[in-house]
């Protein structure tokens, strides 16, 4: 009866879903990376599919560069994504783009509030339902959760003339990922509350003295 009640209680979570891509694709050279094609399909695909059949997933929105805004739209209306909601030009910095698609998502609630709030990478294409259902539990543990993976090189640190000031200790390194998911109310406040530059999500709830867990990503998981 208790593994009844806790599978009800799981299935009633709503986690929304920011699909992020507007970035200029400068470390590709300029290459339209989240249209490229893998195994036959673009890039974006592949995440949109998994988060289509996901249990967890209620509703998505996603957030392009301007240039790529047609062609998302022109994929929604060529495919049926029931679940994706809308698309959006993002912003300047990555964490505009996202407040951009947090407040669009947030419109998007009219059946009922997110629990939660999940942000990936749309040059990901590697999630999948597991990765997502070990994040979202251990966001329902924590508040925040992301995915990473353990270091295994060797780290070192070096000043400005590359002279090797010291070594870390690998042991408490671990290397972060999307999908990185929220409490709604969490990210919200972040969003409102922090405005300096930041690499990801999860540095502002850092910035805001929240804590954030990590649950493990996959080596596969690259972009």
């Amino acid at each position: 009866m208790n593994a009844v009640l806790n599978q009800r209680k799981n299935d009633s979570v709503r986690v929304g879903v920011i699909l992020v891509g507007a970035g200029k694709s400068v470390r590709m050279g300029g290459m339209d990376k989240i249209f490229a094609p893998v195994a036959g399909r673009p890039v974006i695909e592949h995440s949109l599919e998994v988060f289509q059949a996901s249990r967890w997933i209620s509703r998505v929105v996603l957030v392009l560069s301007e240039s790529n805004y047609g062609r998302g739209n022109a994929l929604m209306n060529a495919r049926t994504f029931e679940k994706v909601a809308s698309v959006h030009v993002g912003g300047d910095r990555r964490q505009d783009s996202v407040r951009l698609g947090l407040d669009a998502l947030l419109k998007h609630s009219s059946t009922g509030p997110f629990d939660f709030i999940m942000v990936h990478d749309a040059a990901r294409p590697f999630v999948n339902e597991s990765m997502i259902d070990r994040g979202v539990k251990a966001a329902q543990g924590f508040g925040a959760a992301v995915a990473a993976i353990r270091v295994s090189d060797t780290i070192k640190v070096v000043d400005d003339s590359l002279t090797v000031s010291g070594t870390q200790d690998r042991n408490l390194l671990w290397i972060a990922q999307t999908p990185q998911i929220f409490d709604t109310h969490q990210l919200v406040a972040a969003h409102r509350d922090v405005v300096r530059d930041v690499t990801d999500d999860a540095e502002m709830l850092e910035i805001s003295g929240k804590s954030v867990a990590i649950f493990n990503g996959s080596s596969t998981n690259i972009k």
